[in-house]
């Protein structure tokens, strides 16, 4: 392998953009010391746009690679150990995981003849006030 194919192969395994017919994905050097914006967001269990405004905010540092920012591992760990607000999260939850914890209320439609806001099993349609609580 001469001069200019090692240079290559560091080339390719620092950028995502082009990928070879056959061989190893692109990026593998890059993955290693960097993370996407959306790979961060997963890690913390939020969505990626409140990412770039936190680090937009504070002003924190992140590389370009193919016109697409990508934030250090480094930065990122050091930034996570000097806030409060967030926790890694082993993985997102899937909608199977969302649907053991989340029970849905299915709302029936009142009876002909009966007032609009009641229901024949006695549910009342509308707004109610929580006790303790004033109405907005």
């Amino acid at each position: 392998m001469g001069f200019h194919d090692i240079l290559m192969e560091i080339w390719y395994a620092n950028q995502v953009k082009h990928k070879k017919v056959n061989g190893e994905e692109p990026g593998a050097e890059l993955m290693k010391s960097s993370y996407s914006f959306r790979d961060a967001a997963n890690l913390l269990g939020i969505h990626s746009s409140n990412l770039y405004e936190i680090w937009r905010d504070q002003n924190l540092k992140t590389i370009t690679v193919d016109f697409t920012k990508r934030i250090p591992i480094e930065v990122f760990e050091e930034w996570y150990e000097h806030q409060i607000m967030y926790q890694k999260v082993g993985r997102m939850p899937t909608i199977t995981d969302l649907e053991k914890t989340i029970s849905v209320c299915r709302r029936q439609q009142p009876s002909p003849g009966l007032p609009a806001e009641q229901s024949p099993n006695g549910f009342r349609w509308g707004i109610f006030q929580v006790p303790g609580q004033e109405r907005p």
